[in-house]
C-alpha cells in the first residue's frame, strides 16, 4: 500500500498547492487553532501541550496518514489532515485561520487541487469527511466537491454528516 506521504514528495505538489507536511513546530499553531474552534470538531477537550506531542509522535511513524500546512504567499494560513484507512482517505482537521486569504477562495482552491492530486494517485480509493451537522462548513465542503451520504450518530452522541468528494 502506498504512503500517503509519497504523493507529497512529488517535486510539483509543493510548488502547485502551497501545501507542506507539517513539523515539529506546528503542533503549539495547530493546537493553540483547534482548541480556540473545537466547537467545530468532534473533540472538544483542551488540547494540552503533551497531548499534542503525543499526537504527533504517533502521526511521526504513521505512513497512512498525512498532515499538511498550508503556505500561500501570505505566510502560514491553514491545515489539512489525511489518513489512509482501508479503501478510504479520510479528510480531517481542514482549518483556515488568516484574515488576509478570508473570503478570497484560495484555501478552497487549494485543498480542490490537493484532494485531486490525491485522487489521482489513489485511484482504488474514495475521499470521505466526517462533518459535524450543525457545521457551517457543510457548505463550505459541498463548493469543494463533496457530496451529503448520510447522517450518522457519533460514539459522542453528536450527529455528523458523512461526506464523499466526487
Amino acid at each position: 500500500m502506498k504512503s500517503l506521504r509519497d504523493t507529497f514528495l512529488e517535486p510539483l505538489a509543493p510548488l502547485i498547492l502551497d501545501f507542506r507536511l507539517i513539523e515539529n513546530s506546528d503542533n503549539d499553531l495547530l493546537r493553540k487553532w483547534k482548541n480556540k474552534n473545537r466547537q467545530s470538531f468532534f473533540y472538544r477537550e483542551i488540547i494540552s501541550s503533551s497531548e499534542q506531542r503525543s499526537w504527533f509522535i504517533a502521526y511521526e511513524v504513521d505512513p497512512l496518514s498525512a498532515m499538511l500546512i498550508w503556505t500561500p504567499d501570505e505566510g502560514e494560513c491553514g491545515s489539512i489532515g489525511l489518513r489512509r484507512v482501508a479503501n478510504v482517505i479520510e479528510v480531517y482537521n481542514v482549518m483556515s485561520w488568516c484574515e488576509a486569504t478570508r473570503g478570497t477562495g484560495k484555501f478552497l482552491i487549494s485543498v480542490r487541487g490537493l484532494l485531486l492530486l490525491v485522487s489521482e494517485y489513489f485511484p482504488e480509493t474514495s475521499i470521505q469527511t466526517s462533518v459535524l451537522h450543525q457545521n457551517q462548513a457543510v457548505q463550505w465542503y459541498q463548493k469543494l466537491g463533496f457530496n451529503k451520504v448520510e447522517l450518522l450518530t457519533h460514539e459522542s452522541g453528536q450527529e455528523f454528516i458523512l461526506m464523499k468528494f466526487a
